[in-house]
């Protein structure tokens, strides 16, 4: 990266229009590399609700995303290519960083910045998901650069805008309230009590905007709370929090194995690739903080990155919702900016070279994350649309295939393009999220393949067994009872084959 004095504004507009131009590449040639996960499925079956239904369907989220996914969708078909609604946001992102680096501290700092949060793990990962947090993240940086504009000018146009985004932010994610309240933060400290009338002003402007999103997070709150137990943040959660925003959740243990593997495992397979990033992030990090502790910046970009996974802690264990990394995942932003700091910063007749090693061993981590994403299979997602193409050539007509974890049946049927399967969620039919915790249980589930097969060859698609299957019971009774034996072995899914006698 070029320093701050060298870098015309001209080189500095090619060097931003290069890493949007790489990002693409990217983004086109990995986009369909894999299915669907089946949080993407969820959210694309909800979209197709009539738009006045989305304003109040409950499913944990506002509505902002879904309505405009549902615009997306009409245009240019579902699918995979619903990813691409993300990736706009993801590429504008990397935009509103840049601006907002050099707002901070020069052209050489936006630069930085902009490729940093170009090349995170977990924003590109969120970048080919059809979920919210795209647009989350892009809202919360526009936010936050909107808030220092408006800070540093105090003029009413900034504070307008940044009223804008913060009532969009509202729609997009509730807990985008958290954004705002760490912004209010900041300008408390920098500020004093006495902030003035025009942060007031945009402040009651947002509530206004926001208000109604009341109602509707009353239905989302009851959805998110009942549909599965609930588990409070802990020190491993945090620190998982934190590993995720350089790994992108593939390094270490994956997450279909975190649902498996005590913390101790968890830990020490995380614990070689978490070095690395301490070692690589501590010299940014301190050189980041020197630099923008001259420019005043410090307490507003230490407090958007380490202040959000408390607060969504503690609303989580008040509530009672499960606390999940994803919902600070716009963090990264911030964070890019305070790691650009240091790559580009420092003080007269500073070494560079430790800033210089750890930007390349940051790189060579975000490359191995993102490799293995794309190419190692245990951080897939579940190949649920290659077990619709198998099975559509190898399954005679007729014979039923059983799904576990059941709520993965939506998965199948989306990709089962000839409609030939004869699916059922197992071990109950018709009915989602059930598990098998007990030989009787296991039983029962055979009665129901024994009826539904008339005794003849059946089909297991077995994924997720934490869910569907968390004592192996229901497997080791199909292998004892129903001969099944392993056909093909899938990311994530295994297929098994077998036969059961007819009652």
């Amino acid at each position: 990266m070029p320093a701050a004095h060298s870098l015309t504004k001209r080189a500095e507009r090619w060097w931003v229009f290069g890493i949007l131009l790489v990002s693409l590449l990217f983004h086109a040639l990995t986009i369909r590399g894999q299915g669907l996960f089946v949080d993407e499925m969820a959210e694309l079956l909800h979209a197709r609700a009539p738009a006045g239904e989305l304003l109040w369907l409950a499913d944990s989220s506002p509505p902002l995303y879904s309505l405009m996914l549902q615009g997306w969708v009409a245009l240019f078909g579902k699918g995979e290519q619903a990813r691409w609604l993300s990736v706009t946001f993801s590429l504008t992102t990397i935009v509103v960083v840049w601006r907002w680096g050099r707002m901070l501290g020069g052209p050489a700092l936006g630069v930085a910045a902009a490729a940093a949060v170009a090349l995170c793990p977990l924003q590109l990962f969120y970048a080919q998901f059809i979920r919210s947090y795209a647009l989350l993240t892009l809202l919360a940086a526009g936010a936050a650069c909107a808030a220092t504009r408006a800070i540093d000018t105090d003029r009413p146009r900034d504070w307008a805008l940044f009223a804008v985004i913060g009532a969009l932010g509202v729609y997009a994610h509730y807990y985008f309230v958290v954004t705002l309240l760490v912004l209010g933060l900041a300008l408390i400290v920098q500020r004093g009590w006495r902030m003035g009338r025009r942060p007031v002003a945009a402040a009651l402007a947002i509530a206004v905007l926001a208000a109604p999103a009341a109602p509707m997070l009353l239905s989302d709150f009851s959805y998110q709370k009942e549909l599965r137990a609930s588990r409070p943040m802990s020190a491993a959660a945090v620190a998982f929090t934190g590993f995720s925003w350089f790994s992108g959740y593939s390094l270490g243990p994956s997450k279909n194995e975190l649902q498996v593997i005590s913390g101790g495992q968890a830990a020490r397979q995380a614990a070689p690739w978490g070095l690395a990033i301490l070692l690589c992030t501590a010299p940014l990090l301190w050189r980041g903080a020197r630099r923008l502790r001259r420019e005043k910046r410090l307490a507003t970009i230490a407090l958007l990155v380490v202040a959000p996974t408390l607060i969504v802690g503690l609303l989580g264990a008040a509530s009672g919702i499960t606390y999940n990394p994803r919902f600070v995942a716009w963090c990264v932003a911030p964070l890019s900016v305070w790691l650009a700091a240091g790559m580009v910063g420092g003080v007269s007749g500073e070494t560079k070279w430790p800033a210089r090693l750890a930007t390349l061993g940051l790189a060579a981590i975000a490359f191995v994350a993102v490799s293995n994403r794309h190419s190692v299979d245990r951080y897939a997602f579940e190949d649920l649309r290659g077990v619709s193409a198998w099975l559509d050539e190898n399954a005679e007509a007729g014979e039923p295939v059983f799904v576990v974890s059941d709520y993965l049946t939506y998965l199948v049927t989306f990709y089962d393009g000839s409609q030939s399967l004869d699916l059922h969620e197992f071990p109950t039919p018709g009915e989602r999220d059930v598990a098998v915790r007990s030989e009787q249980e296991a039983g029962q589930a055979l009665r129901v393949a024994s009826r539904l097969s008339r005794g003849g060859a059946l089909w297991l698609v077995y994924s997720r067994p934490f869910h569907g299957d968390p004592e192996g019971l229901l497997l080791a009774a199909m292998k004892r009872d129903a001969g099944a034996e392993l056909a093909v072995r899938l990311p994530g899914v295994d297929i098994y084959r077998g036969a059961v006698r007819a009652e």
